[in-house]
């Protein structure tokens, strides 16, 4: 909501001054990041997982390093809930992307930002860049 509010107000002052425009384009970095990064949800995991397991009585004897090692390993590769969004996720976030009331401009400014925060996780299909039409294939899985 604050970011459709304020890309409102930025937006049609982005071309009349350059500081519109520098705000503008900090205000979508800002949003995108912290919305929708997998590297800052999946930072604070990795962290608290650092904490907590060491912690386990069940689990003290495999030592510091072991359970260190075992926790990057778990974040490391694809988890079952990352393969289950992997599947369904892209489709859906191409259609809102190109539904979304953007500029071409910006849209890719939001595809390419999208793509460098995923990491495990995959946003849009293979092979997709805004301004490409929607599969009929995802249309008909609509209906």
């Amino acid at each position: 909501m604050m970011a459709a509010w304020t890309y409102q107000l930025l937006e049609r002052r982005a071309h009349r001054h350059p500081l519109y425009a520098a705000m503008y384009e900090a205000m979508q970095r800002a949003t995108i990041t912290y919305t929708f990064s997998d590297r800052i949800t999946t930072g604070q995991e990795r962290a608290m997982s650092h904490r907590a397991v060491p912690q386990m009585k069940a689990l003290r004897a495999l030592g510091h390093e072991t359970l260190r090692d075992l926790v990057d390993a778990h974040f490391d590769g694809v988890t079952g809930l990352e393969h289950a969004k992997n599947e369904f996720m892209p489709k859906f976030n191409q259609r809102l992307l190109d539904r979304a009331g953007l500029s071409a401009e910006d849209k890719q400014v939001w595809f390419e930002l999208l793509v460098s925060l995923q990491r495990n996780l995959r946003f849009f299909p293979e092979g997709y860049a805004p301004g490409t039409a929607v599969s009929e294939a995802f249309e008909e899985d609509l209906h």
